[in-house]
């Protein structure tokens, strides 16, 4: 009786250690992918949060009154920076991901928005406008010191190492992109041509190789990719109308994006090359400025507790593996 009873531990001691493993395993995986989004569900613009499969939708600033748009989650997925005009005039404010500690980064009679963080978290680039004009500055997080970055030019984003900023060439009849680096120095065109108007929201790719952008062309707004180096010009959006704010999944194996259906603007992701197109939201209001975090897996969410079906399960005798997703 004894040694069965010491066998029995032991497989079960056995068992808690496979157990702990796996939890540990899982958690060491890339978080469940969060879309963090500008959405007007309310009376008003809000910072929205869910899962890229689209559940657990959350309001994270839920003013009902103020606009709160162009949200950015930061490298680490801890804080969400975005412009809001709750203190009249549209400021740079940041929260945590869960929606709390929100604070006003930026006060200045000029409109400021569309804050992009750099790669390290350390800096936030984003444009200020005002008086017929517009400019691009970058603001030290930690020491809350601002610097100009450009005296013309709109909003743009970050290489993958933060030693470049790319955004619409401000000195371009028509319409391109240009780089410069994050010290001012080093301004360079990329070359694209043929748009009916001026390019807007390029977003780089993580791994360096292309951006997105959105620009106008043949009556309607397009989302299109372009190699770093000005090359392999492709438009990814033919078959969405209205499509504009790229953003690239962490991994870089997805954008994410708005576009219309009918009169409604909601969200969307596909492949880099346009194929396997998915519809994220469907809402009767606008959702744009989408900000993707974690797994770019469409199906996967964070199981009850944090904790993995799989193992629980097994350790009460279920049998029955039913894996995380």
């Amino acid at each position: 009786m004894r040694r069965s009873a010491i066998a029995i531990t032991a497989r079960a001691a056995a068992l808690i250690c496979v157990a702990l493993f796996v939890v540990g395993a899982a958690g060491a995986q890339t978080p469940a992918g969060r879309v963090v989004f500008r959405g007007n569900r309310g009376e008003s613009y809000e910072i929205y949060s869910m899962y890229a499969n689209g559940t657990d939708l959350r309001n994270l600033t839920n003013l009902n009154w103020a606009y709160d748009e162009m949200p950015d989650v930061s490298p680490d997925g801890a804080r969400v920076v975005f412009s809001s005009t709750r203190d009249s005039n549209a400021e740079i404010y940041v929260m945590n991901a869960d929606g709390s500690d929100q604070r006003r980064l930026t006060e200045n009679p000029a409109i400021d928005w569309r804050p992009k963080w750099s790669p390290d978290g350390s800096q936030i680039l984003f444009f200020r406008g005002g008086g017929g004009r517009g400019e691009l500055w970058i603001l030290d997080v930690n020491a809350m010191g601002e610097r100009r970055l450009t005296e013309s030019g709109a909003a743009g984003d970050w290489s993958p190492d933060g030693a470049f900023v790319v955004l619409p060439d401000p000195d371009q009849v028509t319409s391109d992109l240009m780089t410069i680096g994050a010290d001012g120095a080093n301004r360079a065109s990329l070359g694209i041509k043929g748009f009916d108007s001026r390019v807007e929201s390029p977003a780089w790719s993580p791994d360096g190789s292309q951006i997105a952008f959105e620009a106008y062309k043949a009556g309607q707004w397009d989302v299109f990719t372009v190699g770093s180096d000005g090359g392999s010009l492709e438009n990814v959006t033919e078959d969405l109308t209205e499509a504009g704010a790229p953003a690239w999944t962490p991994d870089g194996a997805r954008i994410v994006l708005s576009a219309y259906v009918a009169d409604t603007q909601n969200l969307f992701t596909m492949a880099p090359d346009g194929s396997d197109v998915r519809r994220l939201t469907d809402h009767p209001g606008h959702d744009s400025y989408p900000s993707w975090f974690g797994s770019s897996d469409l199906t996967r969410s964070v199981s009850a507790g944090g904790k993995s079906p799989f193992t629980w399960a097994w350790l009460k005798g279920v049998g029955a593996r039913a894996g995380m997703r």
